[in-house]
């Protein structure tokens, strides 16, 4: 990579992934490690949606899948019994 790519790799690497495990670690103290996890699946979610976004990835069907199929499960996971 150019000097240029190195300083992008170091800024996702630092800030980015910082927050997020900040964030994650507030959440858990905030509504329980069980429920917490579950969240943790809207990971792949994110990075296709940054992917159609940012580098122009066009959205495809497996993308809506994945998408039905997290949000599903987080939904059914949720639920009050």
């Amino acid at each position: 990579p150019t000097a240029k790519g190195w300083l992008v790799v170091l800024y996702i690497a630092l800030l980015p992934s910082s927050l997020a495990q900040i964030f994650f670690m507030r959440g858990v103290e905030l509504i329980g490690p069980a429920r917490a996890g579950v969240f943790i699946n809207l990971v792949p979610i994110f990075a296709a949606g940054l992917a159609i976004l940012i580098l122009g990835e066009p959205f495809r069907l497996h993308h809506g899948i994945a998408l039905i199929l997290v949000l599903g499960g987080i939904w059914l996971s949720e639920r009050k019994p």
